[in-house]
């Protein structure tokens, strides 16, 4: 009788458009796009240096497209292989690169030394191996 009811939800779920599992909401998902290092590094200096409150850093985020997970508070971009999290003490971005650690550590530190040089001291660049690639995490402290 069990099997009997399941199987009738479930077809009722399919009938009117769905699907058992459409009702559990999915996290947002990262892109899947390598960009250039420098679009990287002006998007960080907007967001997390130029950017004066975490209200107006999650705005400009939404503005660029991005999409943020509500339960981490982590912006996910729809088009690079990028996220940002501007909560707590730190403003932090990981990005995908299929550069060399040493040549993307440096040409990050160049573009940002470039738009914001003198606020870049307290900078943290971590690259970091992942299954699919170096993946760049940056962060600063951040006054919000």
């Amino acid at each position: 009788m069990r099997l009997a009811a399941t199987r009738s939800l479930l077809l009722a779920a399919v009938f009117w458009g769905g699907t058992a599992a459409s009702a559990i909401p999915e996290a947002p998902r990262v892109g899947a796009v390598i960009g250039q290092t420098a679009i990287y590094a002006q998007l960080y200096a907007e967001i997390c240096v130029e950017t004066e409150t975490q209200d107006a850093a999650q705005e400009l985020m939404r503005e660029e497209g991005m999409v943020e997970d509500p339960e981490t508070g982590t912006f996910f971009h729809q088009h690079y292989d990028l996220s940002f999290n501007p909560s707590g003490k730190r403003c932090a971005m990981v990005f995908r690169s299929e550069e060399a650690p040493e040549t993307v550590t440096a040409a990050l530190s160049d573009a940002l030394a470039a738009q914001v040089d003198e606020r870049m001291t307290e900078l943290q660049i971590d690259p970091r191996p992942g299954n699919d690639g170096l993946y760049i995490l940056t962060s600063r402290e951040v006054d919000w």
